[in-house]
C-alpha cells in the first residue's frame, strides 16, 4: 500500500530520491588526484592520511605531515662516487659544506591529494656521512627529533601546484620545511627547495633533487647560530634517489615510480 502510494501519488518525492542517488554517485566517484605509485599500478602507495573521503579534492601538503598516521616508508640515498644520486652540498659565507654520502628516511603522509595539489612526505632522519666544511672533516648533524622535515612535492605535470601557499612553484617542485643542520657549530635553519624527478626507465630510481630556491620563493636556509648569523645560503646541490618505497627495497632493480595527476 505504501509502495503503491509512493509511486503513483508522490512524483516529487520520486524525483528527489533520484536526484539524491545521482549526487551520491558523483560524490563517491574518484576525482583526479596527485599520487605516488609505480607506473601503471592501480594502487597508490599507502598513507592513512591524504585519501580524502568521497574523492574530494582537498589541498593538504605539508600541513598533513604534522598529523599522526602510517604511510609507506621512503628511503633516499645520495653519493656521487657511488653513482647513486649526488653529494649533498651547501655553501654559506664562502664555505662549502658537503656530505659525500647521505641517507634520508621518510614516510609518505598522503597518497591522493586532488588534482594539482602536493603530496606530503615527513622526513624522519637524515644521516650525512663523510662530511666536510671548507674541505676539512667536520660532522654534519641533522635535527629531525623536534619535528619531521615537512616536505611537499608537486606532481611534475602540474604548473599550478603550490608547494607553499604563498608561491606557485615549477612543475615537479619540492619544498622541505623545518630544516635544521649543524655543521661544526654553524647552525642552518629554514627551507630547502628542489624538484621531484620521476623514473625515466626501469632500473633508474625516482630522485629528489635539491637546488637553490626558484625565483619568487619566500624563504631559504639561513645561519641561526655561529658565525655569520642571518646569512643566507648561496648554493645548494644534491640528489637523493629512492632506494626503498612501499616497504620494498629496490637497489638496482627499481620499477618506474612516479608522482602524477590521474
Amino acid at each position: 500500500m505504501i509502495s503503491s502510494y509512493w509511486h503513483t501519488r508522490c512524483p516529487v518525492a520520486r524525483l528527489l530520491v533520484a536526484s539524491l542517488i545521482v549526487v551520491f554517485a558523483l560524490s563517491t566517484s574518484r576525482a583526479p588526484a596527485a599520487t605516488l605509485k609505480e607506473h601503471g599500478a592501480v594502487q597508490a602507495f599507502l598513507a592513512i592520511y591524504g585519501t580524502p573521503a568521497f574523492g574530494a579534492a582537498t589541498p593538504i601538503g605539508g600541513g598533513l605531515a604534522r598529523n599522526f598516521g602510517f604511510g609507506s616508508n621512503l628511503a633516499f640515498e645520495g653519493c656521487t662516487i657511488c653513482e647513486l644520486g649526488k653529494n649533498l652540498a651547501i655553501e654559506v659565507g664562502g664555505v662549502k659544506i658537503e656530505s659525500q654520502h647521505w641517507v634520508m628516511a621518510a614516510s609518505l603522509s598522503s597518497n591522493k591529494t586532488g588534482a594539482n595539489n602536493p603530496l606530503a612526505i615527513a622526513v624522519q632522519s637524515v644521516d650525512a656521512q663523510n662530511a666536510t666544511a671548507g674541505g676539512l672533516a667536520s660532522p654534519l648533524y641533522a635535527d629531525t627529533s623536534t619535528r619531521p622535515w615537512l616536505t611537499t612535492v608537486c606532481p611534475p605535470p602540474s604548473a599550478t601546484c603550490r608547494t607553499d601557499p604563498r608561491f606557485i612553484g615549477p612543475a615537479g617542485g619540492a619544498k622541505i620545511e623545518g630544516v635544521s643542520l649543524d655543521a661544526g657549530g654553524t647552525v642552518l635553519q629554514g627551507a630547502l627547495w628542489g624538484k621531484w624527478e620521476n623514473s625515466v626507465e626501469a632500473g633508474k630510481p625516482a630522485c629528489l633533487k635539491l637546488e637553490m630556491p626558484p625565483v619568487g620563493a619566500p624563504e631559504t636556509l639561513v645561519v641561526s647560530q655561529g658565525a655569520g648569523i642571518g646569512e643566507r645560503v648561496t648554493a645548494v646541490a644534491g640528489q637523493g634517489c629512492l632506494v626503498s618505497a612501499n616497504n620494498e627495497v629496490y637497489p638496482g632493480k627499481e620499477p618506474f615510480i612516479e608522482v602524477a595527476n590521474e
